[in-house]
């Protein structure tokens, strides 16, 4: 969908191991889970597994990225709210740097 009144929204396929650059929204990113199994991380924060049905909320200018874990597609839907700011590419070591186990995530 073209980006109306500041607002874009995407459907996106990715493979294993695909993931985004470091980036940022002017307004903020909604991330809905459509399929598969991914990886969310804020720069500074600990790296979050999405599942399929997982609505994320990302606020504006916080720095992150997003994308497929290392053995599961992932399918988003992404509503991106303002400019999004593209970075540089996300660094092996911090993709596969340590996820946030189950019995701590809320």
């Amino acid at each position: 969908m073209p980006a109306t009144d500041g607002v874009t929204i995407n459907s996106v396929d990715f493979t294993p191991g695909a993931r985004t650059h470091w980036h940022t929204h002017e307004r903020g990113q909604i991330i809905l889970v459509v399929a598969g199994r991914g990886l969310v991380q804020s720069e500074g924060g600990p790296i979050e597994v999405l599942r399929q049905g997982d609505t994320v909320w990302i606020p504006g200018g916080e720095r992150h990225w997003h994308g497929a874990a290392p053995d599961s597609f992932l399918i988003h839907t992404a509503i991106s709210l303002g400019v999004t700011d593209w970075s540089n590419p996300v660094a092996d070591e911090d993709y596969h740097g340590p996820v946030r186990s189950e019995e701590t995530a809320s």
